[in-house]
C-alpha cells in the first residue's frame, strides 16, 4: 500500500518538489492500493511532470482512493500535474468508491486511459474552483 505521503509537493503542503512522475506502477504489482479511507492515508499528489500516478505493463488490479491529485494538501488550492492526474495502459483498475472519493483540480484529463481496457471510474471531484 501506497498511504499518508506527499509526493512532488513539500510537507508544508504547497510547495513545489516535482518529480518526473509522481507514482510509478510497473511490472508484478496486482491488486496495489494507493490511499485508503483514512485522512492521514490519503496521499496528496501534485506538481508531478507529467502524470500524478502512471501504470504500465504488469500492472493490474489497483485501487486507488481518497488521493487528492493536482492541489495542495487542503484540496482547496491548485498545485497541478503538468498533464493528466493518472494515466493507466493497462490492466482492470478502480479509481474511487463511495466514502473515498478522489480529488482532482481540472486537468485535461483527470483520468487518461492509454488503451480500451475495463475501468470502474466513480467517486470523482473536480474542484472547479481550482481553474
Amino acid at each position: 500500500m501506497i498511504a499518508g505521503n506527499f509526493i512532488g509537493i513539500g510537507a508544508d503542503g504547497t510547495s513545489n518538489i516535482a518529480n518526473a512522475s509522481g507514482i510509478w506502477v510497473e511490472g508484478d504489482c496486482d491488486g496495489l492500493q494507493i490511499g485508503d479511507m483514512a485522512y492521514m492515508d490519503r496521499n496528496v499528489i501534485s506538481h508531478n511532470s507529467p502524470y500524478g500516478i502512471v501504470a504500465t505493463s504488469g500492472a493490474d488490479s489497483l485501487l486507488i482512493i481518497n488521493n487528492y491529485i493536482g492541489t495542495d494538501s487542503t484540496g482547496t488550492a491548485p498545485a497541478g500535474n503538468s498533464d493528466s492526474g493518472i494515466s493507466l495502459s493497462t490492466g482492470y483498475h478502480t479509481i474511487g468508491r463511495p466514502g473515498a472519493a478522489m480529488l482532482f483540480r481540472p486537468m485535461v484529463p483527470a483520468v487518461f486511459l492509454l488503451a480500451p481496457m475495463p475501468a470502474l471510474i466513480r467517486s470523482l471531484q473536480i474542484n472547479l474552483a481550482l481553474m
